[in-house]
């Protein structure tokens, strides 16, 4: 019978040569493309493309065959899908039954209708992960096979998957530290999330859980860290998956970090706190446990870990100062006692500052306080420190009376929680008929005439709102001044004046000792009776200080490198302490005007010169006479020439502001110096670097 395209096959066998020929019943139209070569009933070759056997002649069905996505999952879990892959023909839709044996309880149902559409060789089932039964407790194997489909060969239409169920949490989730402790200028910070499978799983499971936060609000006022004030709000969720696993002493381990952002500021807050809850995200609450930070197992909805925020940078730095420090009482002037933060810093809360008031004046009868003491039940004077600001004042003012009394003081000192805030201020109250006094300091009790300057400072008590000229009057066992008398004045609002001497002030003609005392002369509406200060001068025939070096040569090798040399003060004998002076000191080496030194600069030295100063400070005493010892470094320039023992020399050279008959420079056998420079000889040795010497003659053999 002739075959058409649409004609259906019967089962048909027939003989033909001796060789039986099978022909396969199709349940759908046998296509055009798979036809014989010579068409129906023809006597051509009648092999096709899915036709094998060709020793038999018999044609093979196309297969349906089935893989799963995984070889296990854990139930309620992980989700798999089976991809049922037919050969051709596939140009035509197929239904076919996926049926499923298991060893326990997980699928209701045990079968699915799967199709192919037109002109496609896969199709798949996608069971999720609520597919899969979470009650069951034992694990085993869910086989799926294809069943019998006309047409096509599906005994090898099958695939297993292993499936893992188990009574307790296949993984368990937690914050890897059970709280956080951060500073405040951390800025970007991070937490840890640690995913652990229990033990024997074969490998790690992916999920998804989400983590925020909880700060302060109006029904967690336990917690004190603000979102937004103190760290910025976060709201995730994470997700682990397979990959992220790796094996820890035979466990699945992964962890996941998340950042969180601290917000710095410079309020003094103290510690505070913030939760990171952990919680679970959606269709995911089979298998998976959440830890409290005790380690214990957590079924609340959220799963608190605390987070501490440090704030320890943020320690406001207070200062205390009264201005003025003097009042008048018959002027009722006012003087501020203030506690300052000088660092910029604040506190979040207010503070409450004890400021402690004494002195030979008494509250209520000679000054008064504003504001109130704030609590009259505590010893002091209490006064709040604002949240956020930056001072507290508490102001004294001068009561007025007819009673005749001296000069009376307030002594002030304040201190925040028992710790005190700078140091005691002292207030002087000018009493009605007392005048304000002005007194006179020295800058130094001792002076050597001619090498140190001497400042004399002025004070005068309240008022202090108008400039004021006053007369600085000397008198003096010797000569050292020419003028006796200089004028000083007072700026308006200043309560201070100077005047200064320098070391050309003092004559060094003079070769006795003696004091000179400064006096102010008679001021209106002052009191100048205590206004005296005295400085004792130095003055002598002799030098004060002589200056050499240590050596009256020196000797290097060349390899030495860097060395030095020492310059020696010596004060003269009977001296009470040691004097601030300079002195110079240059190298010198060989030039077209001194030939007789052979060490040249850059290429076997360094060149050094320049001041040495030596301070009082640097003095101290020897054998009774104060020294004291600079040094100067000298860098020497090793090569490989042998040029033998080279020389230089260091110069000690006078400062032009230091009078010489004061400053004495000696030469190195120790006696005066008197010259411009004053040479010390500085001698380079190269020993090491003598050639050695070979004797070689090439060739051995000469021919006459």
């Amino acid at each position: 019978m002739e075959m058409t395209e649409t004609t259906p096959i019967s089962n048909t066998v027939r003989r033909a040569g001796g060789v039986i020929i099978a022909v396969v019943a199709l349940i759908a139209a046998v296509p055009a493309e798979v036809r014989t070569a010579s068409g129906a009933g023809g006597h051509g070759d009648s092999r096709n493309e899915w036709v094998e056997g060709e020793e038999t002649g018999a044609r093979q069905l196309p297969k349906i065959t089935v893989t799963a996505t995984r070889d296990t999952i854990f139930a309620g879990l992980d989700t798999v899908s089976f991809i049922l892959t037919r050969e051709q023909p596939a140009s035509s839709p197929l239904d076919v039954t996926l049926r499923f044996t298991q060893e326990q309880d997980w699928l209701s149902s045990t079968s699915y209708q799967v199709s192919f559409a037109a002109n496609s060789t896969t199709a798949d089932l996608f069971l999720g992960r609520s597919s899969l039964s979470t009650e069951v407790t034992e694990s085993g194997f869910l086989t799926a096979s294809v069943d019998s489909v006309g047409g096509y060969d599906t005994s090898e239409a099958t695939a297993s998957v292993y499936v893992i169920s188990r009574d307790g949490p296949v993984v368990t989730v937690s914050l890897t530290d059970s709280s956080y402790t951060f500073r405040e200028s951390s800025g970007d910070t991070a937490l840890i999330v640690t995913a652990q499978m229990a033990a024997g799983m074969p490998r790690g499971v992916g999920f998804r859980f989400s983590i925020q936060h909880q700060g302060r609000t109006s029904s967690r006022p336990d917690l004190t860290a603000v979102s937004g004030q103190d760290y910025l709000a976060f709201a995730r969720e994470l997700s682990f998956l397979q990959a992220d696993y790796a094996l820890e002493n035979g466990r699945w381990v992964a962890r996941k970090s998340f950042s969180v952002t601290l917000l710095d500021d410079d309020v003094r807050e103290g510690t505070e706190n913030f939760e990171a809850l952990l919680e679970s995200a959606s269709g995911y609450l089979h298998g998976i446990q959440r830890l409290n930070p005790d380690g214990s197992a957590c079924n609340q909805r959220s799963c608190a870990y605390p987070v501490f925020i440090t704030d320890d940078e943020d320690i406001p730095v207070l200062d205390f100062s009264v201005s003025p420090d003097t009042i008048r009482e018959e002027e009722e002037d006012a003087a501020t006692a203030t506690v300052s933060i000088t660092n910029g810093k604040t506190f979040a809360t207010d503070q409450v500052v004890t400021f402690t008031l004494a002195g030979t004046a008494t509250l209520g009868t000679d000054y008064t306080v504003a504001p109130a003491d704030e609590d009259g039940m505590t010893t002091g004077h209490q006064a709040t420190l604002l949240a956020d600001s930056s001072s507290v004042d508490l102001t004294l003012t001068a009561m007025d009376d007819i009673t005749p009394e001296p000069n009376e003081t307030i002594n002030v000192s304040a201190t925040l929680d028992g710790t005190a805030i700078g140091s005691t201020q002292t207030i002087r109250v000018l009493n009605r008929g007392v005048l304000p006094k002005i007194t006179v300091t020295a800058s130094r009790d001792t002076i050597f005439a001619g090498l140190e300057p001497v400042t004399l400072t002025l004070t005068r008590e309240m008022p202090v709102n108008s400039p004021l000229d006053v007369t600085l009057r000397f008198t003096q066992e010797e000569d050292w001044l020419s003028s006796t008398s200089s004028r000083v004045s007072f700026a308006a609002d200043s309560t201070t004046a100077e005047l200064f001497l320098g070391r050309s002030s003092f004559s060094t003609e003079v070769t006795e000792s003696g004091s000179v005392t400064a006096s102010v002369d008679a001021v209106d509406g002052y009191d100048t009776s205590e206004a005296t200060a005295s400085v004792y001068v130095i003055s002598r025939e002799e030098p004060v200080v002589t200056v050499s070096l240590t050596d009256s040569s020196y000797t290097f090798r060349e390899a030495s490198g860097d060395t030095a040399l020492i310059v020696t003060a010596q004060m003269a004998s009977g001296m009470p302490r040691g004097v601030g002076f300079r002195v110079s000191i240059q190298g010198a080496g060989r030039s077209s005007s001194r030939p007789d030194l052979t060490a040249v600069s850059s290429r076997d030295y360094l060149h050094f010169g320049g001041s040495v100063e030596f301070a009082r400070e640097n003095f101290a005493l020897e054998n009774g006479r104060w020294v004291a010892r600079k040094s100067v470094p000298v860098t020497l320039l090793d090569d490989d020439v042998r040029e033998g023992t080279e020389n230089l020399e260091a110069q000690l050279q006078r400062d032009p502001e230091y009078i010489p008959a004061l400053v004495q420079r000696l030469n190195p056998d120790g006696s005066d110096c008197n010259e411009l420079t004053c040479p010390y000889p500085v001698y380079i040795t190269d020993d090491e670097d003598i050639p050695e010497l070979h004797l070689s003659v090439s060739p051995a053999e000469i021919r006459e």
